[in-house]
């Protein structure tokens, strides 16, 4: 009847599959779920981007934090907050 695969496509409001649906929404559904995985895929994997660099940044604020908290034990100098940030300042004798 149809030799031609466009043929057939032209004339999809006259044919129907076995769903009840034409036969172009039969080759697209196929298409929109491979679409539906690639963007789930795509977002998982910005997510687990977001994750590592949450986690890279999370222990290095943390050893920040025990650095500043190893300096402020010594004896030798400790920090006064500024505008600038915490700078060193020299340590006032207790009277």
């Amino acid at each position: 009847m149809y030799t031609n695969l466009l043929k057939l496509a032209a004339r999809r409001d006259f044919i129907m599959v076995a769903g009840g649906g034409s036969f172009v929404q039969s080759l697209l559904k196929p298409i929109s779920i491979e679409l539906n995985t690639a963007q789930a895929l795509f977002i998982k994997s910005r997510q687990k981007r977001m994750r590592e660099l949450y986690e890279r940044e999370a222990s290095q604020q943390l050893l920040e934090i025990k650095r500043l908290n190893l300096m402020l034990k010594t004896n030798i100098c400790h920090y006064r907050w500024t505008p600038l940030g915490m700078l060193p300042a020299r340590r006032q004798p207790l009277n």
